[in-house]
């Protein structure tokens, strides 16, 4: 049965006319009772206004403004006042109220019976027979309670009401006590006897014993009734059983929770809006959403408009003023400011509600905070830009790939990715595969056409080749889409430009190798230590730094103290279980001792804590390394710590250490306060400067800017002062030294005030010796010269001599006795000689400063012109070719080194060309300089490093065709011609070579400045 069919019952048992109004007074239900009294049927009653009712009826006249204001406090209260009990709503409020009025049975005449006119109304009263069926068709009972006897009487549905049905007992209150649920039935009976003690009406919901496992309840409602002296004689009541109602409550108590929870699960809260009255309703979380403490301020219009963001509020109102004249849902999303400035984004959607004419009454809706909502768009918007220039900036691009068709789409950033002009071809596979190199090509395509196959994932990496030939490495990835049928229908990508990354996993490859040489190189090793299993990992390394075969023993925490020193063995052992209680770093020194030879060796144990992904230490990694020649440079060192403190103290020179950054003196030798007469505790921690120990400032600033560059000073002269004020010379050296892992300056000064005096003395004898050294070296360089020239002077007449004399003998064999070439040709080489050796002797009495007198201006034509009869006059065989030079080519120098130049020039065509072949000279002018040129065939394909050699001394060509000489012909060649402050080169071009030798015009001052800058 329902709760309406069972209002419906109850409203009928009822002897009182009751009716359920709303809280302006329509009926929405009435008893019979009621609609007897009114005159119409209980049906007939519905939706009109009981106090248009109350105000033509004579049992009720003057009553109506009695019930208005009960019904207006019990809306108020929200409980019962009076006669009027409300009905509570989902939200809290009240819905509806239950209005119990007097019937006639308070308007008896005074011998007891009603008038005629309440006869009339009460004619209609409930049989018996009707009663009992509406009480069992209810679930109810009625009961009465003598007082004065305390006997009680109930219906006979009273008994299985209170599940009593096997009980045979009179009725009474303890009975009734007993069918009660223990936990109730005191608190029932204190409400009864409270009742009882002031003659107020009765009313107890209690919940009875549990009856099949299920909960029930009934209510119990009575009424005192006095007698003559108004002494309360007896109650009489119903009990109703209200497990159904007590059901639905709870169902709805827990719809209620469970909404309450989903709004603030949701962040959402629930309004109403009264259009007509302009009221609002606001559930708790829609207060919290516009971080509002609940009920802190007055719900009003004004409250919902001030708490829109500024720049929102015209638009949401205009939204919802539309929403309003259209009738139609309203949704609309806003901004909201928080008091403490926060700003947060809202979503609100109502629904309009009518009633029975269509009006539109009020508008019942959900806000919701959609912060992180907009974020996301706001991100999602941001994310979209920012991946555009993450493809740019990462250079990468987008593709996609149409099975079906094998149509494809490259973005712009693919094109230069693969070294293409942008959108030169039509995007497809061939065009795509034809970038790839042909190492990668068929790797890359098999690849790409298997996974197009089998409809897996593609993934493959390949290298292309730009138009300036560099090499590139690309990633392309591509996920298979699929159709509404399950098939594949295309690929869509990103292909990546990973060289950078290929080059970082190259160079990540040579830094493990470099690692592992490292870790040779530096006799360390790797180890791991777990510490949830206790076992050690060592590299085979470790194993021989300990003096152990691999594996040897069991691999846990004790192995490493297998060969530690029994006297390190405790302090190693409480240092590593320190460390890992504390998860700190492990670091300690100690030694082993190998088993086999006995040796010790200091080795460092180093190991770095590592966490899991619950930030637990899970183990340790780290190094072993052998650190027993560092020991010994250790020991040397603090040896030579003391060495160093011993001659600090006891040197002779004085010495101090200074702070780099701050110059303050941290050390003085007890030189150094004897050289400058202080005491140490006068200059400890000041530095020279404010001392006063520097003379002038450019000597502290070059000192300061020394020590900025991090340079040394080596005997710098400087000027000290004394504390008496006097001053010093001293040379200055300055070195940095590290000191407890610290760098300082270390200063030495040594006092040359009377060495001073000696070394100008000194240095004015050493000048005098310097200059007279260069002197000889001069005069030794002129020697070198006169002998390099006379040997390759000598040379050839002599070969040509050799020559002749052997061609005679020759000929004296076969009987010809006719010489008379051979001896003219001697007669020449002969006349050669005794002109190089007056020549000679000529030169080697004169010394170079002289001979700088001698230079003088005299023609280059009767130079050249003297050295081209000489050749020709020795070998009459050759043909030179030459155009006499203008006399008016002036040159100065020395005419006899330049008609040397000229006939080796001369000599040097000879012998490096055919025989027969033309020699031809020329002369000619540019700028200031004159120039000769010597020309004749090559022999021999010559390169240019040739070209440069030939100038070498003791360089010889190999197509000589009289002599093989000594090399030193072009050389003597190109120091005559530069100590005129000229140049000599070689050169080449269609079959011939030529020498060119430049020569200034004729200026004694350039000439000069040419040979001291050779000198």
């Amino acid at each position: 049965m329902d709760a309406q069919h069972v209002l419906d019952v109850v409203l009928d048992m009822m002897p009182e006319p009751v009716v359920v109004i709303e809280d302006n007074g329509k009926i929405v239900q009435a008893n019979v009772p009621f609609g007897c009294i009114a005159g119409y049927a209980a049906e007939e009653c519905r939706g009109e206004n009981l106090y248009d009712f109350m105000a033509v009826s004579a049992l009720w006249a003057g009553m109506e403004a009695q019930v208005r204001f009960a019904c207006r406090e019990a809306v108020v209260r929200g409980a019962r006042y009076r006669n009027v009990r409300p009905v509570g709503a989902l939200d809290g409020g009240v819905q509806q109220l239950v209005v119990t009025l007097p019937g006639p049975q308070a308007n008896k005449d005074a011998d007891g019976s009603l008038p005629d006119k309440h006869r009339a109304e009460g004619g209609a009263q409930i049989s018996r027979e009707r009663l009992s069926q509406a009480l069992q068709a209810s679930r109810s009972a009625i009961w009465q309670w003598d007082l004065k006897t305390n006997k009680i009487v109930w219906s006979e549905e009273m008994w299985e009401l209170l599940g009593l049905e096997d009980i045979n007992e009179a009725p009474s209150a303890e009975l009734w006590a007993s069918a009660l649920h223990p936990d109730a039935r005191k608190t029932a009976l204190d409400s009864l006897l409270a009742c009882v003690d002031s003659g107020a009406e009765l009313e107890v919901e209690c919940e009875l014993q549990p009856k099949f496992g299920r909960s029930r309840w009934v209510m119990t409602r009575g009424r005192a009734l006095a007698d003559e002296y108004g002494r309360v004689k007896y109650y009489i009541g119903t009990t109703i059983d209200i497990s159904s109602r007590k059901l639905l409550e709870k169902q709805l108590r827990d719809n209620k929770e469970r909404l309450k929870y989903a709004l603030d699960a949701a962040q959402a809260g629930v309004w109403e809006w009264n259009v007509l009255t302009d009221e609002l309703l606001w559930s708790e979380q829609v207060w919290q959403l516009y971080g509002l403490e609940v009920q802190s301020e007055q719900l009003c219009h004004q409250l919902c408009v001030s708490t829109v963001h500024p720049e929102d509020r015209v638009r949401v109102s205009d939204l919802i003023e539309s929403a309003a004249h259209d009738r139609k849902p309203a949704l609309v999303e806003y901004r909201t400011v928080h008091p403490d400035g926060s700003v947060h984004w809202l979503q609100s959607q109502g629904m309009p509600l009518f009633d029975a004419n269509g009006k539109l009454q009020r508008y019942i809706g959900l806000i919701s905070d959609i912060t992180e909502r907009k974020l996301a768009e706001l991100a999602l918007v941001s994310n979209k830009e920012r991946l555009g220039q993450a493809l740019e900036a990462s250079r990468a691009g987008v593709w996609e790939w149409d099975i079906a068709t094998g149509e494809n789409y490259w973005s712009d950033e693919i094109w230069p990715l693969y070294g293409l002009v942008p959108y030169c071809n039509e995007p497809s596979f061939e065009l795509w595969a034809s970038t790839i190199i042909p190492e990668d090509r068929p790797r890359a395509t098999n690849s790409v056409l298997a996974a197009a196959g089998s409809g897996s994932e593609l993934l493959v990496e390949y290298r292309v080749r730009y138009a300036d030939g560099s090499l590139h490495w690309l990633h392309s990835r591509g996920k298979p889409l699929r159709n509404v049928h399950g098939r594949l229908a295309r690929y869509i990508g990103t292909i990546i430009d990973i060289t950078e990354q290929k080059v970082l996993e190259r160079k990540l490859k040579e830094n493990e190798e470099r690692t592992g040489f490292a870790l040779e190189a530096t006799k360390a090793g790797v180890w791991e230590w777990d510490l949830k299993t206790d076992q050690v990992k060592w590299t085979d390394r470790i194993w021989r730094l300990y003096g152990l075969e691999p594996n040897s023993l069991p691999s846990n925490h004790k192995l490493c103290q297998s060969t530690v020193l029994p006297e390190d063995k405790e302090t190693t052992f409480t240092t590593v279980l320190e460390a890992a209680n504390r998860e700190m770093e492990i670091n300690i020194e100690y030694r082993v001792c190998h088993p086999v030879d006995g040796s010790i060796h200091w080795l460092a144990c180093r190991g770095m804590p590592r966490l899991d992904e619950d930030g637990k230490l899970d183990r340790y990694i780290g190094t072993v390394m052998d650190i027993t020649e560092r020991k010994r440079l250790d020991n040397e060192l603090r040896k030579n710590e003391r060495k160093f403190r011993s001659i600090f103290d006891n040197a002779p020179i004085a010495i101090s250490i200074e702070e780099i950054e701050s110059g303050k003196l941290r050390d003085v030798n007890e030189s150094w306060l004897h050289l400058l007469g202080y005491e140490k505790d006068e200059v400890l921690g000041r530095n020279a400067q404010d001392i006063g120990l520097h003379a002038g400032s450019s000597e502290f600033e070059a000192v300061e800017a020394a020590v900025k560059k991090q340079e040394r000073i080596s005997n710098r002269p400087m000027l000290w002062r004394k504390k008496t004020g006097q001053l010093v010379d001293v040379l200055y050296s300055s070195e940095f030294i590290e000191l407890n892992d610290k760098v300082f300056l270390l200063v030495m000064m040594v006092d040359i005030t009377l060495e001073k005096v000696q070394q100008q003395n000194i240095s004015h004898l050493e000048q005098s010796i310097a200059e007279r050294n260069m002197m000889l070296q001069k005069e030794v360089e002129r020697l070198q010269r006169f002998l390099n020239m006379i040997s390759h002077e000598y040379r050839t007449p002599l070969a040509i001599i050799r020559t002749n004399l052997d061609l005679i003998k020759m000929k004296h064999k076969m009987g010809v006795f006719t010489h008379k070439e051979e001896i003219v040709k001697v007669e020449r080489a002969i006349a050669r000689l005794v002109e190089v050796l007056e020549e000679s002797i000529q030169e080697s009495r004169i010394s170079d400063v002289n001979k700088r007198s001698t230079r003088q201006s005299f023609s280059l034509a009767e130079v050249v012109n003297s050295q081209v009869e000489a050749f020709s006059s020795i070998w009459k065989e050759r043909t030179i070719t030459f155009e006499p030079c203008p006399e008016e080519f002036m040159i100065y120098g020395e005419q006899s080194e330049i008609k040397f130049a000229v006939f080796n020039l001369l000599d040097n065509a000879r012998k490096y060309s055919p025989d027969g072949s033309l020699i031809e000279l020329a002369c000619a002018v540019a700028d200031d300089e004159y120039a000769i040129v010597i020309s004749n065939e090559l022999m021999m394909e010559l390169s240019g490093h040739d070209l440069e050699m030939c100038f070498e001394k003791y360089h010889r060509g190999q197509n000589s065709v009289n002599t093989a000489g000594a090399g030193l012909g072009l050389w003597l060649v190109r120091n005559i011609v530069q100590q005129h402050g000229g140049t000599v080169t070689l050169s080449k071009a269609d079959g011939n070579i030529s020498a060119t030798v430049r020569l200034p015009r004729s200026c004694p001052e350039a000439a000069e400045r040419s040979e001291k800058n050779n000198s």
